[in-house]
């Protein structure tokens, strides 16, 4: 579809190389003359137009909202539906990315950097590369494949009360296991000072001091041979 903006040379093209009318080129090219004849009173913003090219070549994967963010912080007083207006007319919107659903290993890969600190401060970065496969999808493969769980819980995660628990995602990674293998073959090692959930009540657990797992080693590898008897029954 074709915007009546870019109508009007069509129009002009056919009056000045085939002699037409004016009438019959707006008919032709379902155009009202009136919107043909139109002269738009806007203001150009030939300036800020010039500046929403220049970042946009120097920021390749910017859209709109970090250009308006970068105008505002030189001094430009403008709103974001005058610049997503402006960045559209200018030909600048980003093309989308097209999405890759793996339906396999090794079909889509992606990778990003994460961060985190040890208990003395010691800051580390890391490179995380993953396959396309989903995480919901990726842990009922791993239940589904084996038999029995093993879970860490530590008290990471601080609330108002100053009560400390455990991360949400392996709270609910314990309810899963639960769910999908039974209590008996889910096995939750839990730092003492971590607040216990409701949803692990009756499950195989390892307590441990903060920081101290590894002196709980020994009642692990006990546990886990108990486990594998168990699993193959």
């Amino acid at each position: 579809m074709v915007r009546p903006a870019g109508r009007r040379p069509l129009v002009d093209h056919l009056r000045n190389h085939y002699r037409t009318s004016e009438w019959r080129a707006c008919r032709v090219l379902r155009i009202g003359r009136g919107t043909y004849r139109y002269q738009s009173h806007q203001e150009p913003w030939t300036e800020l137009r010039l500046r929403l090219r220049e970042i946009a070549q120097s920021w390749v994967r910017y859209g709109y909202r970090k250009i308006l963010v970068l105008l505002r912080r030189e001094g430009w007083q403008v709103g974001k539906y005058l610049v997503y207006r402006l960045y559209r007319e200018e030909g600048l919107l980003l093309k989308k990315r097209p999405q890759r659903n793996a339906t396999a290993p090794n079909q889509a890969w992606s990778l990003d950097f994460v961060a985190d600190q040890l208990q003395d401060g010691r800051r580390f970065r890391c490179l995380t590369i993953i396959d396309g496969i989903p995480t919901a999808e990726r842990l009922s493969d791993m239940l589904n494949k084996a038999g029995f769980a093993l879970l860490v819980m530590t008290g990471e995660d601080k609330h108002d009360n100053g009560t400390t628990h455990a991360r949400e995602n392996v709270v609910h990674e314990t309810g899963l296991s639960q769910g999908r293998l039974g209590f008996r073959k889910s096995i939750t090692i839990r730092e003492s000072h971590a607040t216990e959930f409701s949803n692990i009540v009756g499950l195989t657990q390892i307590s441990s001091a903060k920081g101290q797992i590894h002196q709980a080693f020994p009642k692990i590898v006990e546990t886990l041979n108990w486990a594998k008897a168990i699993a193959k029954c």
